[in-house]
Parts: C-alpha cells; sequence; structure tokens
C-alpha cells in the first residue's frame, strides 16, 4: 500500500498476522515494507517502525532478525533526530531481553563501546551513556526467578560492570565534553547500590572524588550527587 499508515498498521498486528501466515511468509513479504519505512524520510514514520522492532523480534527469531534487522536497529543509535536516537536506546533492554546475554554481549555492547569512542561526535558520546544506563535499568529491575536468583534474559548488572564499567570510567577521566563526565558521574550513581563494596571503594569512588575538583561546576555537583549514594 502506498499510505506508510497502512503498512505500519498491518506490521502493528504482527502477531495476528504471523499466526495465520507464518514467519517464513511474513519475512518474504513483510521485510521489503519495514526496511523500506525504517529508512522514510519523515522521522516520525521511523519512529513508528522503530516500536514495533521488539514484536518483530519475538516473531522473526534471532537468525531472520540479525540477517535483516540488527544492525538497521544498531544504526538507529546515531540518527539525527533526537526521538529516534531515544527510541532506539529504549529498545536495547528489550531486544536484549528477547534473544538473551549472549546476543547482547555479541552485538549490543560492542555497538555501544563503539559509540563512545567516537572522539569526532560528542553526541554519539552521550547515547552511549543513555544505553548504558538504560542498560543498567533494565538489569536492576528484572524480574526474579521463584528461587530469588534474577531471571535469565538480557544484560546483568555483573556483566555491566565487567564490560562498561570501564567505558564510563574512561569518559570521567579523560572526555574533553563536561556534558559527557557528568553524564559518566551519573552513571556511575545509578551503579553504586547494586554493585559490590570492593568495586565501589577501589574503582568507582576515586574516579568520583577524581572529579569533585573538575572545573566545570555541573561536573562536581553530580559526582558529589553519585557519591552521596556511596
Amino acid at each position: 500500500d502506498e499510505s506508510s499508515e497502512v503498512r505500519l498498521n498491518v506490521i502493528s498486528r504482527l502477531e495476528v498476522v504471523s499466526g495465520v501466515l507464518g514467519v517464513d511468509q511474513i519475512a518474504h513479504s513483510l521485510l521489503p515494507a519495514v526496511m523500506e519505512l525504517a529508512q522514510d524520510q519523515q522521522w516520525r514514520v521511523r519512529l513508528a517502525v522503530i516500536q514495533y522492532m521488539p514484536l518483530l523480534a519475538q516473531q522473526l527469531g534471532a537468525e531472520i532478525f540479525d540477517r535483516d534487522l540488527s544492525q538497521l536497529c544498531l544504526s538507529w543509535l546515531e540518527d539525527s533526530v533526537y526521538a529516534i536516537r531515544e527510541a532506539a536506546v529504549k529498545n536495547l533492554p528489550r531486544l536484549c531481553a528477547v534473544f538473551g546475554e549472549e546476543w547482547a554481549l555479541a552485538n549490543v555492547v560492542p555497538r555501544v563501546i563503539t559509540l563512545y569512542k567516537d572522539q569526532a561526535n560528542y553526541m554519539h558520546r552521550l547515547t552511549a551513556f543513555y544505553a548504558i544506563n538504560a542498560l543498567i535499568e533494565s538489569a536492576v529491575a528484572a524480574p526474579e526467578e521463584a528461587d530469588g536468583a534474577p531471571e535469565a534474559s538480557g544484560l546483568t548488572v555483573e556483566v555491566i560492570v565487567e564490560r562498561l564499567l570501564p567505558v564510563v570510567l574512561e569518559a570521567a577521566k579523560q572526555d574533553a565534553v563536561a556534558n559527557v563526565q557528568f553524564n559518566a558521574a551519573k552513571t556511575m550513581g545509578k551503579l553504586i547500590p547494586h554493585v559490590d563494596a570492593s568495586t565501589v571503594g577501589t574503582v568507582i569512588k576515586p574516579s568520583l572524588e577524581e572529579l569533585l575538583s573538575h572545573a566545570d561546576v555541573d561536573v562536581q555537583f553530580f559526582a558529589n550527587e553519585a557519591l552521596s549514594v556511596c
């Protein structure tokens, strides 16, 4: 259909459609439309497609999603429109929950690290922190199994500390943009209640204390806020 609204409406009912037609038929018939809408010049159309990505992930499965949609989803983290980047960030923990920790480690974590390494664009580095925060919030809010253990989906706080805390510490110590540095302080504040005392005392707290002498008052403020949680 020529109307993007009509096509989006079909996508929104994907669970019902795939129950009748099957995943293979969906992949053959619907994915070209999804790909076209996902690159529409109108950012609101792109935004609507993004919001259906977790549903597509569930219906299509990891193999088809990785082949056709995974890189597209991650590329939205660098979109020129803030609303698109924000929606892409919100999707990350949902996709991690659908596909599990192994998929997240292979796809999401490397892309977040690459985003931060973009020294030419501080907006990309900020988006990396928004993504890390979204992953932390999802990890600490994960439901528990009957035995009290965290549900085994998405990234755990332990994995986030191991793989992404070094990015946060690097930003706090040497990023040239104060906005990035105080976001690093805020991220550490989010982590503090959920990590072991040794990591807080030997790694996080010294980094925050160093920021207290930063020339920027906002960096000092958020470092002090995070230290108050210690």
